[in-house]
């Protein structure tokens, strides 16, 4: 099986020593052409970075896209680690099972902490993500989907489905969902905030989401954040199974349940 799918003329490659290989043109800039490395300097710096491969490892591969500063080199990019026929590690807090369904396409599945990413790629090295990609929570009930092109996402979206019922909001029932039957669903923490949620020092980002009269939480809506974010908080959310639904003169119904977003 052929895991390393980029192709580069050979004839176009210059070697740097034993590993690293200039797959294009080094960028050099020097200190006297640019002594201010201001806004202006890293704008034209990272548009113009040339890529790079070091080579570790037959299995083991490093792909950087760098740009030179007097002597310093300036890089950023992945690292990749075959461990197996069937395992690639990215960065080294990736992990992503494959299988190969085509010459040049491959189902893939990504473990993290709180979800699983399902969907299709057609490279491993580089990892190149295409079509569209589901997240899944720990139950495999579907949190979100994103669609690709050539590794560019193009489309983001938290699941949805159609609710059975009337949906009522919180106010007007008599007993709200509840952890466990006992505890309220807490505040909602996150890594990061988008800036559109902070502004005037005050908390400008909330969520939303449909807790249905069996319980299950789903329908998110979030104003303000980002993809990162918005998978955050869906993950977070899809951990809890133990919810009892909102009651309404003693009978289970479905609710709108909002939330504060706030940063740990």
């Amino acid at each position: 099986m052929k895991y390393l799918l980029i192709v580069f003329s050979l004839s176009n490659l210059c070697l740097i020593g034993q590993d690293t290989i200039k797959v294009e043109p080094s960028r050099y800039y020097s200190s006297s052409e640019h002594p201010i490395q201001g806004k202006q300097f890293y704008y034209m710096a990272n548009r113009n970075r040339a890529k790079e491969i070091i080579v570790y490892s037959k299995n083991h591969i490093r792909i950087d896209n760098c740009f030179y500063y007097d002597k310093d080199r300036r890089c950023f990019g992945n690292t990749y680690h075959m461990n197996s026929d069937s395992t690639i590690v990215i960065n080294q807090n990736e992990r992503w099972q494959f299988n190969q369904s085509s010459f040049n396409s491959f189902k893939v599945s990504g473990q993290r902490d709180d979800f699983k990413e399902i969907g299709q790629v057609s490279s491993l090295i580089p990892f190149v993500k295409t079509g569209i990609f589901h997240g899944l929570s720990s139950q495999n009930d579907t949190l979100w989907s994103e669609s690709f092109i050539q590794n560019k996402q193009t489309e983001f979206k938290l699941h949805k489905k159609p609710i059975e019922g009337k949906v009522f909001e919180m106010d007007k029932l008599n007993i709200i969902p509840l952890i466990n039957g006992k505890d309220t669903i807490p505040p909602i923490n996150i890594m990061h905030v988008s800036l559109a949620c902070c502004e005037g020092g005050l908390n400008l980002c909330f969520l939303s989401f449909i807790v249905t009269k069996s319980g299950e939480i789903t329908n998110i809506s979030i104003s303000g954040t980002n993809t990162i974010e918005s998978k955050q908080v869906a993950a977070i959310l899809g951990k809890y199974k133990n919810v009892t639904p909102g009651k309404k003169k003693g009978k289970a119904v479905n609710t709108n349940y909002y939330l504060e977003l706030k940063l740990k």
